[in-house]
């Protein structure tokens, strides 16, 4: 019986926790998930915790069955590689602070025009709006903002 997303193909550019652990889901389920990661180091996560053999719990939890790739996104280089990647892809995923995607013409508006039925997933720490939308956010600042900390 085939896995309910299979033949589901995402492109994840999401780092740090929330982002990979949706984009883990849909690979578990079976989309095919193709985890874009800067050159030189990687995901930040590929460093979290790891072990002198060079496991990395974290990364593996949150980023197990997704292929890889590094790829410096920021020229034009970049977006052309992005753009015959999206032609292929049904949804594209992303957390960094809003407006960055669009600043390096990625956007949803930019690349919807590559590949108009596209999925483009956006999670960020305070939403694309409002007084706080530029401000980076992780759980520690979620858990001290809503006194969960206490």
């Amino acid at each position: 019986m085939p896995a309910p997303l299979e033949g589901i193909r995402v492109l994840d550019f999401t780092r740090f926790q929330n982002g990979p652990h949706a984009t883990v889901m849909l690979s578990d389920m079976g989309a095919d998930v193709l985890k874009v990661e800067r050159p030189g180091s990687g995901d930040p996560g590929r460093a979290l915790g790891r072990r002198p053999d060079g496991f990395s719990g974290y990364f593996e939890a949150l980023d197990r069955g997704k292929k890889s790739i590094t790829l410096d996104f920021g020229g034009e280089e970049g977006r052309k590689i992005i753009h015959q990647l999206v032609e292929q892809a049904d949804v594209v995923t992303e957390n960094f602070k809003p407006g960055l995607m669009d600043s390096l013409q990625l956007g949803y508006e930019d690349l919807k025009k590559v590949k108009p039925r596209l999925i483009y997933a956006v999670n960020s720490g305070f939403g694309p709006t409002g007084p706080w939308a530029d401000k980076g956010s992780f759980d520690i600042v979620a858990q001290g903002m809503s006194g969960a900390m206490l």
